[in-house]
């Protein structure tokens, strides 16, 4: 019950009936795309059957544009990796694993990639999670530069202290002198 305090709401995608004219392609298509992580299926070939909205905006794909691949997205050097995860999760039991890798619009940034083996989804038989961590990466970016600062600036304080306690003692034997 959804309206309940800890209720759970869940989709239920159900065929109409004998010759129903509902567009269920259309309706799970709808259904990933307000989803707030990247979800892609792939078929045995390695082939990508659909993108959601979340994946299409962290992978960097234009609007209307499908890579035919998922190591068309990748770096170069990740490419190869990412094919043969695919191939053996598809090939294998279904299991998943986390990959890092480089995306080709961003190579100086990894992103995690999830592969994960399906059963019984007709075509699909990969699925992959991609999960935007450029927020997250820009985050750890600003945190370790203002430590880096803190320490600076205490180290300068120190620095200042002690220069100080030095010339106050020399200030001190002039007023004597």
């Amino acid at each position: 019950d959804p309206a309940a305090e800890h209720g759970a709401g869940s989709f239920l995608i159900l065929p109409h009936g004998e010759g129903t004219t509902l567009n269920q392609a259309a309706n799970v298509q709808a259904l990933l795309d307000v989803l707030p992580v990247g979800l892609a299926l792939v078929d045995r070939d390695g082939r990508f059957l659909t993108v959601n909205q979340a994946f299409r905006h962290a992978a960097g794909i234009g609007e209307g544009v499908t890579p035919i691949y998922p190591g068309d997205l990748v770096a170069k050097e990740d490419k190869a990796i990412v094919a043969d995860a695919i191939r053996r999760n598809a090939r294998g039991p279904a299991m998943s694993g986390d990959l890092a890798v480089r995306l080709a619009r961003q190579p100086d940034e990894p992103v995690a990639l999830t592969i994960a083996g399906l059963r019984g989804l007709g075509d699909a038989v990969v699925l992959l999670l991609l999960k935007d961590n450029s927020e997250e990466a820009k985050l750890k970016r600003q945190v370790a530069q203002q430590t880096k600062m803190q320490m600076v600036g205490q180290l300068a304080g120190g620095v200042a202290h002690d220069f100080n306690n030095i010339l106050t003692a020399i200030i001190g034997h002039c007023d004597l002198m």
